[in-house]
């Protein structure tokens, strides 16, 4: 299927893998509501990719943060549409939620 055909896009990343999706994001928010789960545990990119992080409020961002050092206040009281979830995801259970 092309993804292009549908208006709510689910994109899924880990660590770095970011990068790429971020493009795909960039690209298509303004013509669909675009979804990311994205999978971290290096406190530091995580900071820094939540600043680059371009969805509108119509998307759910989803990180799950697995990484052992705390996380600061201002990471954990983000936006509404952001939800950092310190845990590894169950795909299973998060994507038909999305949709």
């Amino acid at each position: 299927n092309n993804a292009l055909d549908y208006d709510n896009n689910i994109c899924v990343a880990s660590g770095i893998g970011i990068t790429p999706a971020l493009s795909v994001i960039r690209a298509h928010r303004e013509s669909r509501r675009i979804n990311l789960v994205w999978v971290v545990r290096d406190v530091s990119m995580l900071e820094f990719f939540k600043d680059h992080l371009y969805l509108n409020n119509d998307g759910w961002i989803l990180i799950f943060y697995t990484g052992k050092q705390p996380l600061s206040l201002a990471l954990e009281n983000s936006n509404s549409n952001i939800k950092i979830i310190k845990q590894r995801p169950d795909l299973y259970q998060v994507v038909p939620n999305i949709i």
